[in-house]
């Protein structure tokens, strides 16, 4: 009989015989092919008896569950750059951590070390024992830590314009340009402005007197924010005026320039420029003076030397020979071009403001970026 090649461990094929309880195979074993029966083992083991009523595993010890603690609530003072929060009931301390650096602490206040305009992210939570109370959620808080005296600044400057433009003064209303200098003296808030009626065209420098009812010092920004407030906030408090002057004349910037320049200069204006103050001008204005042939140099002047600042107001009178000409213009061109004879100049008044408006000149220097009318 010829043999069937069929290779060692290729083909394995079955048939289960279900009533004969038998298995059918092929052997694929050796190279012949046999037939081989193998006995059924399932046909021939009981089924196990099951038990109806299993005991189960115990169960494990029953362990009371841990109390949250409440989160913190805390309070960012940024003036002052300090941290505070409510204590925690059951809390054992607290994790804060500012801008990524870690502290555990027992206290409800912390004095942070954020600089000024520096972006900051807080975050705090209260710490529980493991046993009882787990540890709250976090509570956070994030922003710019603002400085200070420039938001004092930009809220002092936009007060005081929405104040005056909104009071009737001497039956009529101003339009703000420009905060020039605040000053404080005899608890009298002066403020002096860049403004313009609002039925008239003209520029006019006022300075607008605020007489308060409770006594004040300043000794910073914020106590002149504090000023403007009681100033909002009590509706008894009006307006005066101290000085107007009415910017009149195209030339009177370079009028004043000429007479800084004029080695004829005389006075205590006179001595503080040779003494290495540099002057910035906040206004100057002419008048006729008492004659044709003078005229009056009134000047609103800032004078630094390296941090000294001083607010000053100074007359000059301005005398010349008779130089051909009829009219006021004519007096003062001759004098700024040069071709006035026999100039005499003569302070006749000076004027220091108080140290108020140095603490206000130098914000307006930091924040305000105003320069006024330098003399070159």
């Amino acid at each position: 009989m010829a043999k069937i090649g069929i290779k060692k461990a290729l083909v394995v094929m079955g048939v289960i015989v279900l009533g004969a309880g038998v298995f059918f195979a092929v052997d694929a074993v050796s190279d012949d092919f046999n037939v081989v029966f193998y006995p059924d083992s399932s046909a021939e083991q009981p089924a196990p008896d099951l038990d109806p009523t299993p005991t189960p595993d115990p169960a494990p010890s029953p362990q009371p569950g841990l109390t949250q603690l409440a989160a913190p609530e805390m309070t960012y003072d940024w003036e002052n750059n300090i941290l505070t929060w409510e204590e925690v009931e059951n809390a054992s301390g607290y994790l804060l951590n500012v801008n990524g650096v870690e502290e555990v602490t027992t206290q409800t206040q912390a004095v942070l070390e954020i600089g000024q305009n520096e972006q900051y992210e807080i975050a705090l939570k209260a710490l529980g024992d493991g046993e009882k109370y787990s540890d709250s959620a976090i509570s956070t808080v994030s922003g710019v830590r603002q400085d200070p005296d420039q938001m004092y600044y930009g809220q002092i400057n936009a007060d005081l314009k929405e104040v005056i433009e909104s009071k009737t003064i001497a039956f009529t209303r101003f339009n703000i340009q420009d905060i020039l200098n605040i000053d404080f003296e005899d608890n009298n808030l002066l403020v002096t402005a860049k403004c313009n009626a609002v039925h008239e065209s003209i520029t006019r420098y006022t300075t607008f007197v605020f007489k308060l009812n409770t006594q004040h010092e300043v000794h910073a920004l914020s106590d002149i924010a504090d000023i403007v407030d009681e100033i909002k906030s009590d509706s008894t408090i009006r307006i005066a005026f101290q000085n107007t002057d009415y910017a009149n004349y195209d030339y009177e910037t370079d009028c004043y320039n000429k007479l800084i320049k004029d080695t004829r200069l005389t006075g205590q204006l006179k001595s503080y420029l040779d003494n290495g103050y540099e002057p910035a001008l906040l206004y100057s204005c002419l008048d006729g003076g008492a004659q044709v042939d003078a005229f009056v140099v009134k000047s609103y002047i800032k004078l630094n030397k390296g941090n000294d600042i001083k607010v000053v107001t100074v007359r000059n009178i301005v005398s010349q020979k008779f130089n051909n000409a009829f009219a006021f213009d004519g007096y003062v061109n001759a004098y700024i071009n040069g071709t006035a004879e026999d100039v005499v100049i003569e302070e006749i008044s000076f004027t220091e403001a108080s140290a108020v408006s140095s603490l206000w000149q130098a914000a307006d220097e930091k924040y305000g970026g105003q320069t006024g009318n330098t003399a070159s």
